[in-house]
């Protein structure tokens, strides 16, 4: 694969990473209160999270997903970028915007499956990327999900020659949470292609691959300490794993993600530093970003 393949494989990961992992924006343990008795199901829990059902439930106030009594904490479906897999509340509808012009509306149909759809504001360009999830619970501590997503980019400025970028891929995970911490392992693959007038459909023969490792602790119910290293390479199908190790230089390239997550009522919010981990960066825009380069995300739920 060319190096220009595959640095237009990494743009685009970088881009539909956050979304693609943040499809459900919230974890919500608690329903409008209703008399005579309900299942789990019924009151938008998963299967041993030791939370009520009851509408007081909402934040604050309600038990862990770990089942042991425990606080819940808003936001589990996800550390900072990667997907957890701690299943969603039913019947809640999440919009979390990234630097203003990246929007995804997810809505968790039950505790186990969510849907949603990532779109992009006109800012040079256009576009969609609908996406759906299921995660369950394995035991009181251990979950384990799985997801697609498929989308597609259209530039509008100057566009004559009728170009367009699509995505498709997969993402996993496998979480383990208790009380105020969690530790969640995930990945992301995905091909790209890319449309004009003179070539057509043109498709690249691999894969982008994104793994990751993440840390959350719960300072309280208002207040999260989040932590993610992440390591991307790219495959090429018409190479050995060998040469594709050689050739994009695995383990040269890593990400740190830290930072911290806000709630307040309906609102939530992220903030924080990246630090990409390779000799360019370290020896060069280090001295002047030596917290790393900001981020920022925001969120509302309903």
């Amino acid at each position: 694969m060319k190096k220009k393949s595959v640095l237009v494989i990494l743009a685009v990961m970088c881009v539909i990473s956050a979304p693609c992992f943040l499809a459900a924006e919230n974890v919500k343990t608690g329903v409008v209160e209703k008399t005579g008795s309900k299942t789990d199901a019924e009151k938008g829990r998963s299967p041993g999270d030791g939370s009520t059902g009851d509408g007081a439930d909402r934040d604050a106030s309600t038990r862990g997903n770990s089942g042991q009594g425990d606080t819940v904490y808003p936001t589990s479906d996800r550390i900072i970028l990667s997907r957890t897999a701690v299943p969603n509340a039913a019947k809640e509808l999440n919009l979390t915007g990234y630097a203003a012009g990246l929007w995804d509306i997810a809505y968790t149909v039950n505790p186990n499956l969510t849907i949603g759809v990532v779109v992009q504001l006109p800012i040079l360009s256009v576009g969609v990327m609908p996406h759906i999830s299921m995660n369950t619970f394995l035991s009181k501590h251990f979950a384990i999900g799985a997801g697609l997503f498929a989308g597609i980019w259209v530039p509008y400025v100057n566009n004559t020659d009728a170009s367009f970028g699509v995505v498709g891929g997969a993402h996993f995970a496998a979480t383990y949470v208790k009380g105020r911490h969690m530790l969640n392992l995930s990945a992301m693959c995905a091909g790209v292609g890319s449309h004009d007038k003179l070539n057509g459909f043109l498709f690249e023969e691999g894969l982008a691959v994104l793994t990751s490792l993440g840390y959350r602790y719960s300072i309280n119910t208002n207040w999260a300490f989040l932590f993610e290293v992440h390591a991307p390479f790219v495959v090429d199908f018409n190479d050995s794993m060998s040469n594709n190790a050689a050739k994009n230089h695995y383990g040269e390239y890593w990400g740190v993600l830290y930072g911290f997550r806000a709630h307040g009522g309906h609102v939530f919010g992220d903030f924080g530093f990246i630090l990409p981990i390779s000799k360019e960066f370290v020896t060069g825009l280090w001295r002047y970003l030596p917290l790393g380069i900001p981020y920022f995300s925001i969120g509302m739920r309903f």
